[in-house]
């Protein structure tokens, strides 16, 4: 047994060091902080800093994209926070995060990407990586091993990628050369209003966007739908009031990305949607990219829709006055 123990002791300690390592590696490698994932550190700024009564959507890129919170804010009197940026992240990373931040009359709207409750919700090693890069690894507690491993085994590219743009940047601030390409959309944070939303792709033409054969057949994670139900309640705790609102996209992608396993769980924890998901599906003509992103007019149709779905928030005020 000692030559096992020992092998074990060996093991642990190389793999200690090796991880130690990168993470100081990481921590000094450089980032733009015009990254878009820097946004996360505005959003967290918002959180910290926006004004009772607040309205607060928390979520991916579809919110990023999908939402003008000024037409909320004009609408229902309260201040918006944007907290959507990027479904890699993951919704667990995100509502764990933001979960200090919440006042007692915050009304928290929680639209994550349908991928999370298949996949449970931890996002992905790429977005992860990036992550920690530009929030110099806020908060890295909440991830588990499986999001750890992930991490590391792509710090190494993300390290090197991240000297090469930084070289290449200094080569054009001295040739005097603007560091993007202006003509086409760009993902940085100053892509970002003093909401949360993105509005520089406002003015850029959207891409069209196909049909396809793919369904999402998989079932709910229930371990994941737990974990939901028991963070929420943690909102509800702290004297919120929360809602589940379905994710902006297009509808060729609502096709191959939903299934009705979703509103079954959610119904199985009193946790329904405000709206019904195929009407919050937006036509593909309002595709930006990807199908989760819609251009301009996309966004305020989906704002419209949010706005259809809250309207209890109207009679309330209504009936307090």
């Amino acid at each position: 047994m000692y030559p096992i123990k020992r092998f074990i002791t060996k093991f642990y300690t190389i793999a200690l060091i090796i991880i130690a390592t990168l993470i100081v590696l990481i921590k000094f490698t450089p980032i733009d902080d015009d990254n878009y994932l820097y946004e996360y550190n505005k959003k967290i700024a918002l959180l910290q800093h926006t004004d009772s009564p607040r309205i607060i959507f928390i979520g991916g890129s579809n919110l990023a994209f999908g939402l003008k919170s000024k037409i909320i804010e004009e609408s229902l009197k309260h201040h918006v926070v944007n907290f959507g940026l990027h479904a890699g992240i993951g919704i667990r990373y995100l509502l764990e995060d933001a979960l200090e931040y919440i006042n007692k009359s915050d009304i928290v709207i929680v639209a994550a990407e349908y991928s999370n409750f298949f996949n449970g919700g931890y996002g992905n090693g790429e977005t992860l990586t990036d992550l920690m890069l530009a929030t110099n690894f806020r908060k890295m507690s909440l991830f588990n091993v499986q999001q750890w491993i992930e991490i590391i085994k792509k710090s190494a590219w993300f390290m090197c990628n991240s000297y090469y743009m930084s070289l290449k940047n200094q080569v054009k601030k001295k040739m005097g050369r603007p560091l993007y390409d202006y003509s086409q959309y760009n993902y940085i944070a100053s892509g970002f209003n003093e909401n949360g939303d993105e509005a520089s792709h406002y003015k850029y033409k959207g891409e069209k966007i196909y049909e396809s054969n793919e369904r999402e057949t998989r079932k709910v994670n229930e371990e994941f739908i737990t974990w939901l139900d028991d963070i929420l309640k943690k909102y509800e705790g702290k004297g919120a009031r929360v809602y589940m609102m379905p994710p902006v996209c297009t509808q060729a992608v609502f096709k191959t990305v939903y299934n009705e396993n979703i509103a079954v769980a959610l119904k199985k924890i009193n946790r329904p949607y405000l709206a019904e998901p195929s009407k919050i599906a937006l036509p593909n003509k309002y595709n930006f990219d990807g199908g989760y992103h819609v251009d301009k007019e996309g966004a305020i149709l989906n704002t419209n829709h949010i706005l259809n779905a809250l309207s209890f928030l109207l009679d309330q005020k209504k009936g307090s006055t």
